[in-house]
């Protein structure tokens, strides 16, 4: 069975490593502070904490405030990190508990906590931050039939008007013969076919 890739990856961030070296370093109260201060930037994007609060949680703990700055860079990297790859928790926990990292079970347990807290706030907030193409809101049709032109007196050739909205507002009208509606409608059948067989297979199947 091939090895799977822990959610921040084989070769963190320097900010990770460093925070990886600090955590053996700092006691349950030390790491419990900075995790305060990471939460809400868990959840939002906007938040961030001011310089005040990290001397406050440096005075509180004897923690100095580079380190304190170097574990809320690190810790919030990897709480992100899980958000992006949506690592469920089991696999947040397992990969933050691998030996080699030396992490605590007890700060292992908190940072799965915060993550579970704040994870239905940053996935909302990812998902509606994100940048993306406008996307089809609204399609109207409807076929007109020419009955005669100025070089033929008698035609009826159907023809197909169509009128689509996408989401940013923008209305395009066109107008498609009978075959090339048929051919859209078929290659639009195929393509949900094929993106129900996609979700079915087990690699795509993420679990929650």
């Amino acid at each position: 069975m091939a090895e799977r890739l822990p959610f921040f990856g084989f070769n963190p961030s320097a900010e990770v490593r460093r925070a990886l070296t600090l955590f053996g370093r700092c006691d349950t109260k030390q790491n419990r502070a900075v995790l305060e201060l990471v939460a809400p930037c868990v959840a939002s994007a906007d938040a961030a904490p001011r310089p005040e609060q990290f001397a406050a949680a440096a005075a509180a703990t004897g923690l100095p405030i580079a380190d304190a700055e170097a574990l809320f860079t690190g810790m919030l990297l990897l709480m992100r990190a899980a958000v992006r790859t949506r690592t469920s928790p089991e696999f947040f926990k397992a990969d933050l508990a691998l030996p080699e990292l030396k992490v605590s079970a007890q700060l292992v347990a908190d940072m799965a906590a915060v993550l579970a807290q704040t994870r239905a706030a940053a996935e909302t907030n990812a998902m509606n931050g994100r940048i993306r193409h406008p996307s089809l809101a609204n399609l109207n049709w409807r076929v007109d039939v020419t009955i005669s032109s100025s070089s033929l007196a008698r035609v009826l050739a159907p023809s197909v008007l169509m009128e689509m909205t996408t989401t940013d507002g923008r209305v395009c009208t066109f107008e498609v013969t009978q075959d090339k509606f048929h051919d859209l409608r078929y290659n639009v059948a195929r393509v949900l076919k094929e993106t129900q067989e996609l979700e079915q297979m087990p690699i795509l199947k993420i679990a929650k």
